[in-house]
This record gives structure tokens, C-alpha cells and sequence, in this order.
């Protein structure tokens, strides 16, 4: 090649060059899409946990103040209605249709439980009953939730049983994180919880 007095050789990237620098760029960009998204995954799952967890202990805390009503059990509507006015839920969390709606659109219900009609003395207490539909996840976001959860509460004296549905599996404490999972048929999370001592 020649090259004009005063010029010199002037070369600019080739197709395989510019192709090698592009697939680069791309895992660069991939990698982090994966990264944010992971984070994302986690920290949504960390809210839905702990949101149960804030619910349940301002919700008994509650109960156990006297501020309700006399509902019989299964009672839901006037239940949520209190724990939003009150503040007992987190404040991300909107209400609507009688249940909570967190920010990714997961719906948590919440309804009185006893163990027997309330007020009797076969009910002497009433306890909360929180639920998560979990069609909205996989079994392995359901599973994370789950064993999220009970690392939060692994030293919270709240939690009575856990329940899944479809098929029926009951966790009762001391409940082992490692072994807790959902199947992929499971539609529901059923956090049952004691009253305050």
C-alpha cells in the first residue's frame, strides 16, 4: 500500500474485530441484566417476608390490646380494614377486595383463626392467619419465599404452623428451613400465627 508524503497508514476496526467487540459488550451487559435481576428477585421476596412477619406482630399486638371487634372466625374483611388503618401493614401495601396487594401485585390475605367459634371457651384466644396466593410464583420463588421466611422467624415464638395447599403439607415449629418446600401445584402459603405472650 502506498501512502501520500506526510499521511500515514490509516485502518480502522474490521467486521471480526468490530463483531468480537460488540459480543463482548453484549456478556458485559448480559451478566448485569442477570445481576439486577437476581437482586431484584431477592429484595421482593425479603418484602413479602417481612411484611408477613410486620403484619402478624402489630396485627396480635392488636388483638391482644382489645382494639377489635368481636368477629367470628374466618372473619376477613373488618381484620384487613384494621391492620391498613392502623398501620400494622406495610405501607407499600394497598388494600383492595379484602386483601393486600403488595407492590409486585402479590395478593396477601388475612383473616382471625381459632381453634373453635369465637367467643367460647373453646376459643378463649383468637389468632391471625395470614395468606399469600402463591400461583403468583414458581416452586422455586415459592420455596425461596418460604425458607425466607423462616429465616426471619426462626427465633420468633409468633409462628404456630405454616400450611401449603395443593397438595396439603403442614409445617409446625421448630420448623427446619432446609427441608421447608413448595411443589409446583402449591396455590397457597397459610402463615398461622400465636397470639402475643
Amino acid at each position: 500500500m502506498r501512502t501520500i508524503a506526510g499521511y500515514g497508514s490509516k485502518r480502522g476496526f474490521n467486521l471480526v474485530e468490530a463483531a468480537v467487540v460488540l459480543g463482548i459488550i453484549g456478556l458485559v451487559i448480559g451478566g448485569i441484566w442477570i445481576a439486577a435481576s437476581q437482586i431484584a428477585f431477592h429484595s421482593r421476596m425479603n418484602n413479602i417476608s417481612q411484611g408477613i412477619l410486620q403484619l402478624a406482630q402489630a396485627t396480635t399486638r392488636l388483638l391482644q390490646d382489645g382494639n377489635y371487634p368481636q368477629w367470628n372466625t374466618g372473619s376477613i374483611g373488618g381484620i384487613v380494614e384494621l391492620a391498613n388503618r392502623s398501620g400494622a401493614a406495610p405501607g407499600s401495601w394497598r388494600v383492595e377486595s379484602q386483601s393486600f396487594i403488595t407492590p409486585d401485585g402479590v395478593v396477601v390475605g388475612m383473616l382471625t383463626q381459632c381453634w373453635g367459634s369465637y367467643p367460647s371457651a373453646l376459643c378463649p384466644v383468637l389468632n391471625i392467619l395470614v395468606t399469600v396466593d402463591a400461583k403468583a410464583f414458581d416452586a422455586a420463588a415459592c420455596t425461596w419465599l418460604l425458607r425466607r421466611f423462616l429465616g426471619m422467624a426462626r427465633d420468633n415464638t409468633l409462628v404456630r404452623r405454616i400450611q401449603l395447599g395443593n397438595p396439603t403439607v403442614f409445617y409446625d415449629p421448630p420448623i427446619d428451613a432446609t427441608t421447608a418446600s413448595c411443589a409446583a401445584t402449591t396455590n397457597v402459603l397459610q402463615f398461622m400465627f400465636n397470639p402475643r405472650p
